[in-house]
């Protein structure tokens, strides 16, 4: 079965479900109608829930094909293509989990430019003990930030993030346009994989003189910074201070925005907006020639804007033409240095009004004429002219994303809009040079058993422990929570050598990694009664060699801890639904292990040694490259004797050792 096309369709002028498709899953070229029903299948809930079926190769009538780490497969797309997902018929492995994406590239075969790269899917393995396990079954990897794609050949690849291997569903040749690479890059002309391109049609290949059929006429233009591959016109992968030579737009009308001139280039910033990519505008220009906003072309317009402004003038753009009098956008009440969502409606003769709201209000409702001028449209400098650059007004600025539409949107669509773009750019979270992509999953309850009746450290040498999620150390954090210590810090009393503190196995496990540190060993250790649970033991010297597959008995000595340089820290982690989830030692002490601590002062419950989500969240912490910007909060520390041990504990010799970087695979950790 092959170039089936299933519909999942939209209504007409839902605007406001258009652009909501912004980041959420599909692009905004969903101003693609069709008047069918709406059959969206469950399995695409995540989706916008009108993609359509553009190529389907079948499993039916395939066999499993064992993969070794990656797989790839071509396809032709006929028609320019608002691309939602890639789903693939997945058997995964027998005994161990699995975690898979899609890099989407250009051309047929590898070595095209890599366009955007798939959402992650987290695989149980089929064999799961006693658990249900997973079943040979179709896989959706949605792409967030999927461009809007030309009519072309394209490459899908299909890799095991953590090195692992599984197997897919393989086809003897029943697709004509494309073919499957085994390792990835050597060609099987015989095979294809069995899967499916699912997302918009935007208009057939057909040309109408020189411009190619509108994906949808009220919407004029979209550039979307979180869209690398637009952004940096699929040039090289997007790197922080890259110079922007075309921003491009996604409407499908090629508005495309222009470089003015090589001095006055604006630059990328990869994470501007809630982890997010922005393009930084500082006495910078950029061109949009074929884009005519005035009046006597549209009446009226209403556009959105995702910006922080930096200084100078506040116009995000400007009509052409010198540009005094004509139409532009200006984020009236923005502060410098906050990200704000801008909104604006233009209307000319015979209404001549001007309404502007920033998120949670409007704020003008004026009357304003607006001169004619000339087409095109600039980004970064007031004055402009199509002679060239004409004056210094500079107005400096991250812009993240902008959006046009021709006509007035009804009221509850732009608010419904508006509101999206707050949720995709995090304008109302505090501000940080590197923010956490925005929201975080919800996280799960805080329900687990307390087992564990041995302490991994002698607690007669202990004088402080630092409390889960502090500003201790560096940035540990899970896929549920960012920028903070999820883990506990063990300090020695004053009098107390380090290198001789005993470290021992907390729980009756085996072993599941042994890594060398900058510091000692890191030991990974996997609970017996409790197997979802895993145990994570930092910088110890080990009394003699430690191999994975070993079984640890209950208080079963390690070794000692490594010396003064780096503090002793523990963590447990456990999966849910395929995200890592990080927990306090603390939640999983017995009510006997909690007595022991409790006897010795500073901690009377448990939550004395937790700082709870919610309470970080209300104190955000901000991060660079996994260390904290801003110094330790030593109210962080928890004195286990405040008799023996006045204030806070000395910091070690050389400091911390940074996260080191590696394979995930191998621990699950960083």
């Amino acid at each position: 079965m092959r170039n089936q096309h299933q519909m999942f369709p939209r209504g007409r002028g839902q605007r406001a479900a258009m652009l909501v498709a912004l980041s959420a899953a599909a692009p905004l070229a969903t101003s693609c109608d069709s008047d069918e029903p709406n059959t969206h299948d469950a399995i695409r809930s995540g989706l916008s829930g009108d993609s359509e079926v553009i190529i389907e190769v079948d499993v039916e009538g395939c066999y499993s094909l064992a993969n070794s780490g990656t797989v790839s497969q071509s396809f032709l797309l006929s028609h320019a293509t608002s691309l939602d997902a890639i789903e693939l018929w997945i058997i995964p492995h027998l005994h161990d989990p699995t975690h898979l994406r899609v890099e989407l590239s250009t051309g047929d075969g590898p070595g095209g430019s890599l366009i955007a790269t798939s959402e992650r899917v987290n695989l149980l393995p089929r064999d799961n003990g006693e658990l249900p396990g997973e079943v040979p079954d179709w896989q959706t990897f949605t792409f967030l930030d999927a461009p809007l794609l030309q009519p072309g050949a394209y490459t899908m690849r299909l890799y095991h993030e953590w090195g692992e291997s599984g197997a897919h569903g393989s086809c003897l040749d029943p697709y004509p346009d494309g073919m499957s690479y085994s390792l990835g890059y050597q060609p099987t002309p015989d095979r294809d994989m069995a899967f499916r391109v699912l997302g918009n049609i935007c208009g057939p290949v057909e040309r109408l003189g020189d411009d190619p059929l509108d994906c949808g006429p009220d919407l004029l233009l979209w550039l979307d910074g979180a869209d690398r591959a637009q952004t940096l016109a699929n040039s090289e992968p997007a790197v922080d201070g890259q110079e922007i030579d075309e921003w491009r737009d996604k409407s499908g009308h090629d508005h495309h925005a222009i470089a003015y001139a090589p001095s006055k280039k604006a630059e990328l910033d990869t994470s501007a907006f809630g982890g997010r990519p922005a393009v930084r505008f500082e006495q910078d220009f950029m061109e949009i020639r074929d884009l005519d906003l005035r009046p006597s072309t549209h009446q009226a317009i209403t556009a959105f804007a995702v910006v922080r402004r930096l200084g100078g003038y506040p116009n995000i753009w400007v009509a052409q033409e010198n540009g005094f009098n004509k139409r532009s956008h200006t984020p009236t009440g923005a502060a410098l240095g906050t990200r704000v969502v801008s909104s604006l409606v233009l209307e000319g003769t015979p209404d001549d009004r001007r309404r502007h709201w920033l998120a949670g209000g409007q704020m003008t409702d004026e009357s304003k004429v607006y001169t004619e001028g000339s087409d095109g449209v600039g980004l970064g400098m007031l004055l402009y002219a199509w002679d060239g650059y004409a004056g210094a007004y500079a107005v400096d600025y991250e812009l993240a994303e902008l959006v046009i539409f021709a006509g007035v949107l009804p009221e509850s669509d732009r608010a419904e809009i508006e509101q999206h773009l707050v949720d995709k750019w995090a304008t109302d979270i505090e501000e940080c040079p590197n923010p956490a992509p925005w929201p975080l999953p919800d996280p799960p309850a805080d329900d687990w058993p307390h087992f564990v009746d041995t302490s991994y450290i002698d607690l007669d040498d202990i004088g402080w422990i630092s409390k889960y999620r502090s500003t201790i150390g560096f940035d540990y954090s899970d896929d549920f929570e960012y920028c903070r210590a999820m883990k506990h810090y063990h300090h020695p009393l004053d009098e107390v050598d380090w290198a001789t503190v005993e470290i021992r196995s907390p729980i009756a496990g085996e072993v599941i990694a042994v890594e060398e540190e900058m510091f000692g060993t890191r030991v990974q250790i996997r609970s017996t009664e409790h197997p979802e649970f895993d145990f994570l033991l930092w910088h110890i010297e080990l009394e003699s060699p430690l191999a994975v597959g070993a079984m640890l008995l209950e208080g079963e000595v390690l070794g000692t801890h490594y010396g003064s340089d780096t503090y002793s820290g523990i963590a447990v982690s456990t999966e849910i639904d395929g995200q890592r989830r990080l927990l306090s030692w603390f939640d999983f002490i017995s009510d006997d292990l909690l007595a022991e601590f409790q006897a010795r002062g500073g901690i009377t419950s448990r939550a004395d040694a937790i700082i709870s989500q919610a309470e970080r969240d209300q104190n955000l912490l901000c991060c660079t490259n996994g260390e904290f910007d801003g110094d330790e909060d030593l109210t962080d520390w928890v004195e286990l004797d405040g008799e023996a041990n006045a204030g806070a504990p000395a910091p070690p010799v050389s400091g911390l050792a940074a996260p080191l970087e590696g394979p995930p695979a191998q621990l699950g950790f960083r």
